[in-house]
């Protein structure tokens, strides 16, 4: 549950001006390190094993999928300073379905191979 409260506010970065980069940012890399430090927390607690716990497939994804956040962040700030900010917030709109979709499919996903 922490961790999909982490993503949820790493998303929130779609919903912030496409000038304010800093902002996207700062929310971008602070739900990375938070996701870092509850794998880390959350890993000292389990034992040790030799292969991909459902635990690690679920933070692979949510890292792909916040560094993918940040990245979108970057790319729409780009189209802000070209002055194509009509192109910025469309994809913006876009991404906020896109990325939603995607990780709860990404995470189906990881969960069914991890009892395959």
């Amino acid at each position: 549950m922490p961790l999909i409260l982490i993503e949820v506010v790493a998303f929130s970065a779609f919903w912030i001006d496409p000038e304010d980069l800093g902002s996207q940012m700062q929310i971008g890399v602070t739900c990375l390190l938070a996701a870092i430090a509850l794998q880390f927390a959350e890993g000292g607690t389990l034992p040790e094993v030799s292969y991909l716990t459902l635990a690690d497939r679920c933070y692979a994804v949510c890292y792909v999928a916040i560094a993918a956040a940040i990245v979108e962040s970057i790319t729409v700030s780009s189209l802000v300073r070209r002055k194509n900010r009509d192109a910025a917030l469309r994809v913006d709109r876009f991404c906020r379905r896109l990325f939603s979709v995607l990780v709860v499919i990404a995470l189906a996903v990881s969960t069914a191979r991890s009892f395959v």
